[in-house]
């Protein structure tokens, strides 16, 4: 995949933009660039959304000292504190897929605690058998909003981040809502980093999926059945959107035939969207 935008990490490829890092309960907030984390400083008392929002970089004087390697820093999920996060289901058409889409769009909800750092282990359950991976785009909001207009979505968009909707599908399958199957604590990475919005090239940017090294999934972000704007549009409708939350927009199509193995313990699953950057995490059964 193309790698144009991206600097090379201790555990892959991370791109230019925020990224939350340090002690997950004082998380703190830089910019990545070149594979450097300068600090964005954030006065006394500012949250991280806060600072999210009004897009803060770092300090202009910022010291040779101050800036640090990716591969020295705990990286935690891009975006670690938001107030939503809401996924949707079924948003890309499938190959020689002739089936209309739904009239509306699959949605469900996540919670801040589902998230783990872009390279965090992930334990598996011990009550799911069937656990899977979704490569997936994630949308981060910059500017609060209720009733987006499609055409303005692009002016409530932070950025954008990669996430594994890892979902339990014994439990999804439990009832006809996926919420149950979709939000278990510290399943879900985001990161590396949010990567501006004007940085990103949805129109040719590709998702790839790995799972041991072999390709699982691989797609265009163009293939969405409904855009990010249309997805803002829609979900803005019933609930306001604020800073920092996220929308994770769906995955890919699976490529292994007769659908993919659950995972097991020792797993590792790795995925990468051009201009964003990759995310990689092992999967365990120590719990």
């Amino acid at each position: 995949m193309s790698t144009g935008l991206h600097a090379q990490s201790a555990t892959g490829y991370i791109g230019n933009g925020w990224v939350t890092y340090g002690d997950p309960d004082r998380p703190e907030l830089g910019y990545v660039s070149a594979g450097a984390v300068e600090p964005v400083a954030r006065p006394s008392g500012e949250s991280i959304n806060d600072a999210l929002s009004r897009r803060a970089r770092p300090v202009s004087n910022s010291t040779a000292a101050q800036r640090r390697s990716v591969r020295e820093v705990t990286v935690l999920p891009s975006s670690p504190q938001p107030g939503k996060i809401i996924g949707v289901g079924a948003n890309y058409y499938q190959t020689g897929d002739a089936v209309k889409p739904a009239t509306y769009p699959v949605l469900f909800t996540k919670y801040a605690a589902s998230l783990v750092g872009p390279h965090d282990d992930i334990v598996l359950p011990p009550e799911t058998t069937h656990a899977d991976y979704e490569g997936e785009l994630a949308v981060v909001i910059g500017a609060r909003g209720r009733r987006i207009p499609a055409d303005r979505a692009h002016e409530h968009i932070l950025g954008y981040s990669v996430a594994n909707d890892v979902t339990l599908r014994d439990w999804q399958s439990r009832s006809h809502q996926w919420l149950q199957g979709k939000a278990w604590d510290r399943t879900t990475p985001l990161g590396p980093v949010i990567a501006p919005a004007e940085r990103v090239d949805l129109a040719t940017a590709r998702i790839h999926t790995a799972v041991n090294g072999i390709t699982v999934q691989h797609g265009y972000i163009r293939d969405m059945i409904r855009p990010v704007p249309e997805l803002i549009a829609t979900i803005s409708t019933f609930t306001t959107l604020e800073p920092g939350d996220v929308i994770l927009t769906g995955t890919p199509a699976h490529l292994i035939p007769g659908g993919p193995t659950p995972l097991t313990a020792g797993d590792l699953v790795t995925i990468t969207i051009d201009g964003i950057g990759r995310i990689s995490n092992r999967f365990t059964a120590t719990y």
